[in-house]
């Protein structure tokens, strides 16, 4: 995987990029991007977005249907010499479908049209949600790992799946093109003089500092 020094906030983003054929099926395919925010000067930091498990599975076991679920496991690795608060933003497609869900006799039954998240997963304790925002087209969640990750040591996985949403069949047009980014940052522990009497409050403290000083740029 590609590593970047940090110049005021790394970004490193996966992008899960699909097609969804007739039948309701969607291939997911990745790719990774770095990108460079404009802001601080940050000390010697590198960190390196991974997918350890995503990167194992064959062509057949990435491809899902609705309902399905396929393994997926973002962790991020301090491979600098500071260290850091870690985050991981994921931005969740969203459109207005009918679902399939269990009726209260059992069977199955079709939802009214609604604007939903696509895709869901469990996220592990150890990531602490800390601003979802929403429209139409994005659920965007940011997390902040409660550990400060020091040299070499790496996260646990955001999550290690995720599941695509049961939509009825025919809902999104054939070979829509569907995008879930993943994106990591970092920021050096002490830069912003985050303050705090845990971890999570100074990490909290200093991604909420990094935002207001982005803003009066």
């Amino acid at each position: 995987m590609k590593k970047k020094k940090i110049i005021g906030i790394l970004t490193i983003t996966f992008v899960l990029v699909g097609s969804v054929f007739i039948g309701g099926t969607l291939a997911f395919l990745v790719k990774q991007t770095n990108r460079e925010a404009n802001g601080f000067t940050f000390g010697n930091a590198d960190i390196e977005l991974t997918e350890e498990q995503w990167q194992k599975l064959t062509d057949e076991e990435r491809t899902v249907y609705p309902g399905k679920r396929v393994t997926k496991d973002p962790k991020v690795t301090n491979t600098g010499e500071t260290d850091i608060y870690v985050y991981l933003e994921v931005k969740i497609p969203r459109a207005d479908v009918r679902t399939v869900s269990a009726g209260v006799d059992g069977a199955e039954k079709i939802d009214d049209p609604q604007v939903r998240n696509l895709f869901s997963y469990t996220p592990a304790g150890d990531w602490i949600e800390i601003e979802n925002t929403t429209d139409d087209e994005w659920n965007t969640i940011i997390y902040g790992y409660d550990k400060i990750l020091k040299p070499g040591e790496e996260t646990t996985a955001l999550f290690d799946s995720v599941e695509y949403l049961n939509i009825v069949e025919g809902e999104l047009k054939k070979d829509t093109r569907l995008n879930m980014p993943i994106n990591a940052y970092a920021i050096q522990t002490g830069y912003l003089n985050e303050s705090g009497s845990t971890n999570i409050e100074k990490m909290k403290d200093a991604f909420s500092k990094y935002n207001a000083e982005a803003e009066r740029r």
